[in-house]
């Protein structure tokens, strides 16, 4: 079965979008409704809070839904290597076939998130 995982954004449920995002919130909710519709059997939407450079496996990994997070300011950033630990992991999890996904993701500080 055909796996899609796409790396989206935090923001894409709130109208109106921040000053600040331009209309990119617009352009990539246009990509999740395109890939929710498009057949595929099995998708996974990433929402990432705003990504960091900073390394992963240092922070509890939090998923939540329809931008919850962008109300909390002390968690609206993630590694970018956190990111990519989860997006890796979507690909690979078993029994997924027919499923469909759509999360936000953040970090706060505290330990590591191992489960994936």
């Amino acid at each position: 079965d055909l796996r899609v995982v796409l790396c989206s954004t935090i923001g894409t449920a709130t109208t109106p979008a921040p000053a600040w995002s331009g209309d990119i919130e617009f352009w990539k909710l246009n990509a999740e409704a395109f890939l929710s519709t498009s057949g595929v059997s099995s998708t996974i939407i990433v929402k990432p809070c705003g990504l960091v450079d900073t390394p992963g496996h240092n922070s509890t990994l939090l998923v939540g839904h329809n931008d919850e997070f962008m109300k909390d300011k002390s968690r609206i950033t993630i590694s970018r290597d956190d990111v990519a630990r989860v997006m890796a992991e979507a690909v690979v999890m078993e029994d997924s076939s027919n499923q469909h996904y759509r999360f936000d993701l953040c970090s706060k500080p505290g330990k590591s998130t191992e489960d994936l």
